[in-house]
């Protein structure tokens, strides 16, 4: 049986492994539009992405669906860069409020995708309990891992805004083509176009 511990640092991991850097990614073209005091803002949009991911874990773990992980991370790519896309389109626009934004939606639809395809590679005993607990407590390092992610990329655009005099407007649209420009670079090296 996996210990708290084991399930809990691989959520964390998950998101701050720098090698891994997609999820940060996410992190960055989420926030970006937003300033520190829109923090609770920030916080329900991870949150959004935490609960899709645990609830398709779920479907996964227990064997009521699961997508494979080539097609998934094509998905979270086409995701990523849709809301790259829409940063670029929106930035220094008003944005009309909506009862439930489009931000949370494709916010909630790459929760999903992840966790479809999760690979749930870790040896425990195959119970019902094994796998809840195995979900939430993997569930719990994520939401923690996102909470310092967005917290230090509060801090890094801070800067950019504060020492190096960037305004909000230049930096949505800086940070959201680079986050574009990663993504294409890596859709033309997932296996739909390499041979």
């Amino acid at each position: 049986m996996l210990n708290f511990w084991t399930s809990f640092n691989q959520g964390l991991y998950h998101i701050l492994n720098l090698s891994v850097y997609d999820h940060l990614l996410l992190l960055m073209v989420l926030i970006v539009p937003y300033n520190f005091k829109d923090w609770k803002k920030c916080l329900i949009l991870i949150s959004f992405f935490t609960l899709a991911h645990t609830i398709a874990l779920f479907f996964a773990l227990f064997n009521v669906f699961s997508i494979p992980s080539k097609i998934a991370q094509t998905l979270f790519l086409i995701t990523l860069l849709i809301l790259a896309l829409y940063n670029l389109l929106l930035s220094g626009k008003i944005i009309k409020k909506e009862k439930f934004p489009f931000i949370n939606t494709i916010t909630l639809a790459i929760g999903s995708i992840h966790g479809l395809s999760f690979p749930a590679s870790f040896h425990f005993e195959n119970t019902t309990t094994n796998k809840m607990a195995y979900a939430l407590q993997l569930a719990l390092g994520i939401e923690i891992g996102q909470i310092l992610a967005v917290a230090g990329l509060f801090l890094f655009l801070f800067v950019l805004q504060n020492l190096f005099h960037f305004n909000k407007r230049d930096l949505v649209i800086m940070l959201s083509s680079f986050v574009a420009g990663v993504v294409v670079s890596l859709a033309l090296n997932t296996h739909f176009f390499v041979k």
